[in-house]
């Protein structure tokens, strides 16, 4: 994937690679070099899935291993 500017993918909206929209990503945790783990979304609906990923604040955590492409979306494999 291409370098991509944090500030310029926060209030995404994240899409499935199936077509479903989750939510709007807001941030993301990163390891202490600078490696994205995971992205955090503010998801749209409760699902069962989507409650077991829930973090305390309540968004949907999601392994930067299932982030498929930033663009005009930010693609993810979800439920992985």
């Amino acid at each position: 994937m291409a370098t991509v500017l944090g500030s310029k993918i926060n209030g995404r909206k994240v899409v499935t690679t199936s077509g479903t929209e989750l939510g709007v990503l807001v941030d993301a945790y990163f390891e202490e070099g600078g490696t994205i783990t995971s992205v955090l979304v503010k998801p749209l609906k409760m699902t069962p899935e989507i409650q077991q990923r829930l973090t305390k604040d309540k968004l949907l955590e999601i392994p930067y291993r299932d982030v498929r492409a930033f663009g005009k979306y930010v693609l993810v494999d979800f439920p992985a």
